[in-house]
This record gives structure tokens, C-alpha cells and sequence, in this order.
């Protein structure tokens, strides 16, 4: 893990990085355009209770709304929740706000399945990735770089579901720019692990995390073949909505459970950061 970083090695780590996502974003580019495939909305389990359609698609969602609401209470000044400044405490916000709201998208299109609903579903679920992304940055650069970075991450989070939205509706379909939001964090939030010094322990938390966001696409993907395994109890996709749900709790659980480790270090350093830390000038 590094150490002791000089300010112009934070600056040239911190340009590399984004070197590097703008050379995945263009390698993404190089890609055959990702359009949008129409049987995704044939759901194996249709099945209609108390007026809702889809019932089990739909009500599955509500573990994102209350995750969601978890992990804003663990936030508050007085919650479990350790953060260091405001930085750090506004990109959470913004990650677990979008978790929330993930269950009432998500819910929203299953009980309508189809393209113009699909967006609901996905503008939430960039602002949890975007955001996630913001708080390393906040932990592991320093405050102000979390705090100048997060409008812009959750900027083009949205803009990538626009992006999708607008290319979908001239019969043209591009995921890509979703795509990348979706997992480019997966692949840098290790590297920026490596190149900046982590303020807190318990980083396994986001490997369980990983492996339980791993085995919702999974079962995403198997939706049909699990319907049939279980005789038609549970579908593949209700499952997953489960499987995501703790994926995202266990965040709350890093956010409550995690302790400080070495000195926040900082890029730019924010004066009221400073002060706090280094107290009053004698």
C-alpha cells in the first residue's frame, strides 16, 4: 500500500487514472454498438396477485428502499456510520440516495416492463455506481477531490441512461456508455487502491459486496432456468433483486463496522479540512 505521497505524486497518480478511463472509455467506443435487446422484458414469472402484475418482480425490490433508508439513518451526524468530513458523507448520501430510489425505479418498470420504462430502472442504479466511485475518491485522494468529483461522476452516470434513451428512441440503441458506468468502477476502484494509501480498514466488505452483485447478474441471467428449477415458485430475477439488495448492505455494514487506519491524505487540501486537522495556528 503506498505511503507518504507527495502532493505532485497524488497529482500524477490522480492524471494516470484518468488517462486510463478515458482510454477504456475509448476502447469501449471501439466496440460494435450495444443495442438494446427487446427480449430482456420477457420475464419468466408474470404472474399477477393482489391487482399488481408481476408481482414478484415488482414487491422484490423493496429491500433496495429499505437498505436505502439504512444506510442514509447510519449517515446522520449522530448515526454508526464513521465518515470524516462532509465529502465523504455526501457521496454516501448520494450512493445509498440511489439505492433507494433503485427499488421505486426498478418497481416501477417491472409492473411495466418495456423500453420507455426501462430508464426509471437505470438512472438510479448510475447514480449507487457513480457515487460508489466518488467515495474512494474522497476516502483514498482526499476531500477535495471527492468533493469536485462528485457532480461530474453522477453527471455522466445520468447521461449515459440519456445517452441510451435518445440513440433507443432514433432506432440506433447504444449501451455502451451505460455499460461502462455500470462496471468501469469494479475495475478502477482496486487500482485507485493501489495507488492511494486507504483511510479505512475492512476492505473485504466490498469483496462480499462483488461477489453478491456477481451472483445477482447470475441469476439476472439464469431468470428463466431458475423459474423451471423451482417449479415455478421463484424466478431467477426476483432472486437477484435480492442478491443486489445485500449486495448493497453491505456497505452499511463497512460504513458502521470500519475503523481509520492512517491520516486522510488529500491532493488539494480544502482550508476547513486543514484546520480540523491540524487545529488552530499557535
Amino acid at each position: 500500500m503506498p505511503t507518504a505521497l507527495t502532493p505532485a505524486m497524488r497529482r500524477s497518480r490522480l492524471i494516470r487514472l484518468g488517462a486510463f478511463a478515458v482510454l477504456v472509455f475509448a476502447g469501449i467506443h471501439a466496440l460494435p454498438r450495444l443495442a438494446q435487446d427487446v427480449r430482456y422484458h420477457g420475464f419468466a414469472d408474470t404472474r399477477t396477485m393482489a391487482g399488481i402484475p408481476n408481482f414478484n418482480d415488482v414487491v422484490s425490490n423493496a429491500p433496495f428502499v429499505l437498505v436505502g433508508i439504512a444506510g442514509l439513518l447510519s449517515l446522520r451526524k449522530r448515526g454508526p456510520a464513521r465518515v470524516r468530513n462532509g465529502a465523504e458523507r455526501a457521496a454516501w448520501a448520494a450512493a445509498f440516495a440511489g439505492v433507494l430510489l433503485t427499488g421505486f425505479g426498478s418497481a416501477y418498470y417491472h409492473w411495466r416492463p418495456v423500453n420507455e420504462t426501462l430508464g426509471f430502472d437505470r438512472l438510479p442504479m448510475t447514480v449507487c455506481f457513480s457515487a460508489l466511485m466518488a467515495t474512494q475518491f474522497a476516502e483514498c485522494v482526499g476531500a477535495a477531490a471527492g468533493r469536485r468529483l462528485l457532480l461530474p461522476l453522477l453527471g455522466f452516470g445520468a447521461g449515459s441512461v440519456g445517452y441510451w434513451a435518445w440513440t433507443e428512441s432514433a432506432g440506433v440503441g447504444d449501451l455502451r456508455w451505460y455499460g461502462y458506468v455500470q462496471f468501469f468502477p469494479a475495475l478502477l476502484i482496486p487500482i485507485l487502491w493501489r495507488s492511494f494509501p486507504r483511510t479505512y480498514d475492512r476492505i473485504g466488505d466490498f469483496a462480499y459486496a462483488g461477489l453478491w452483485y456477481a451472483a445477482a447478474k447470475l441469476l439476472e441471467a439464469g431468470d428463466r432456468a431458475v423459474f423451471d428449477l423451482t417449479r415455478g415458485f421463484v424466478s431467477g430475477h426476483t432472486l437477484k433483486h435480492a442478491a443486489a439488495a445485500v449486495a448493497t448492505l453491505c456497505f452499511v455494514r463497512h460504513l458502521v463496522r470500519r475503523r481509520p487506519t492512517d491520516p486522510v491524505p488529500d491532493l488539494v487540501k480544502a482550508p476547513s479540512d486543514a484546520v480540523r486537522r491540524e487545529g488552530p495556528a499557535a
